[in-house]
């Protein structure tokens, strides 16, 4: 089965603590209503190899719920720039289908030339998810 992207949307939370120098979330603050029409994020700044450190929550079938987060090791991505959606505040967002016939769905927030934090989904050919890792990333020259 294949999956397609149908909508994005974007939640956003107020923080009441320091983060970032008081930077939100992906820089969507609850009284930040002009998102859809600030521009998108380029695609130059985050097509290449990227590369860091992830922790991943597996999928257990028999309970339906995530298994706690445990460090992985070092992860390595390549954004080729298709499939990509490009989000206004530093954000995006791509779909793309794996080896095996799966689906990879990718978010990531851009916090700073270079620097990401991703968040990847993946799901088996039958549409059931099988691994959520989270993934600090940075870019390699």
């Amino acid at each position: 089965m294949k999956m397609v992207l149908q909508s994005i949307k974007v939640f956003c939370e107020q923080w009441y603590g320091p983060f970032r120098n008081g930077d939100q979330l992906g820089g969507c603050a609850i009284r930040d209503s002009a998102f859809a029409s600030t521009a998108a994020l380029e695609a130059s700044e985050v097509v290449g190899i990227w590369q860091g450190p992830n922790a991943v929550a597996n999928f257990d079938a028999s309970q339906n719920s995530l298994q706690e987060l445990v460090d992985d090791n070092m992860q390595k991505s390549v954004r080729d720039g298709l499939d990509l959606v490009l989000l206004p505040k530093q954000l995006w967002c791509s779909l793309k289908e794996s080896n095996d016939g799966g689906t990879c769905s990718e978010v990531g927030w851009l916090l700073n030339h270079g620097h990401a934090i991703t968040s990847k989904c993946t799901f088996s050919s039958k549409t059931t998810l099988k691994a959520s890792p989270y993934i600090y990333m940075v870019v390699l020259f």
